[in-house]
């Protein structure tokens, strides 16, 4: 059957598409290994990147591993997905990189990250290289969930210090980059997505840098007092 459930929405399905899943997970020891391959399918609506209508397989094959490294008191998350097929007349070669280190040092929590979306270089030339984040606005794949749309590349560390059952504060810092300049920054989803932001004139790769503390003390199991600063750089 065909579902437009939320035809202006970011995340909904379009009529005459299919989407198809199969899925296997395994654990060796304190390794968590992982591995799926996603295909959809669109029969109508696909466009090319010069503009020609057609249909549309988009395959992707994520492999995913995650556990303790045996060193260092670490633990790592690593996610790699590969996406192939056509849309339209363009063949699709894009692909998500979304990377995690951590480590526990007392009470702190120390969490680096890093995420790549690719993004297209040469529009027209027939070759699709932006990542297709399907239906979602955030991550398709990955678990970290930092990541929006396509064509992004990220990175972050977060600290989390617990003074207390009751006290804890957060920092977060992220900074973000286009993946390619010459290309936009993505948001929607599917196929045909929906460009948010575009500088063909750019002389830099950045988007912009963010920083946040929160500071939450539980005064009682159902009351929770949170504050906190954030500063933004564009």
């Amino acid at each position: 059957h065909t579902v437009d459930n939320v035809p202006k929405s970011f995340n909904t399905w379009k009529p005459g598409e299919r989407l198809w899943t199969a899925y296997g997970s395994h654990r060796v020891g304190g390794q968590r290994l992982q591995t799926y391959l996603t295909a959809k399918i669109n029969t109508v609506g696909a466009r090319s990147e010069s503009g020609v209508a057609g249909d549309a397989t988009v395959s992707a094959w994520e492999t995913l591993a995650a556990g303790p490294i045996p060193f260092g008191g670490l633990t790592y998350q690593v996610e790699h997905i590969l996406q192939r097929g056509h849309v339209s007349t363009d063949r699709l070669r894009a692909s998500g990189l979304f990377t995690s280190v951590s480590k526990v040092i007392h009470k702190t929590d120390i969490d680096f990250r890093f995420n790549r979306l690719s993004g297209d270089k040469a529009a027209g030339d027939g070759v699709r290289n932006t990542y297709d984040p399907f239906y979602m606005a955030n991550a398709q794949f990955s678990s970290l969930g930092i990541m929006r749309g396509s064509n992004l590349t990220n990175y972050s560390a977060i600290v989390t210090q617990t003074f207390s059952p009751k006290a804890q504060l957060i920092l977060r810092f992220y900074d973000s980059h286009l993946t390619s300049r010459s290309d936009g920054w993505y948001m929607g989803a599917s196929a045909s997505q929906r460009q948010t932001l575009v500088r063909p004139t750019a002389t830099s790769s950045k988007l912009g840098d963010e920083l946040d503390a929160q500071f939450t003390y539980a005064v009682s199991p159902k009351l929770n007092i949170r504050s906190g600063v954030d500063r933004k750089s564009t």
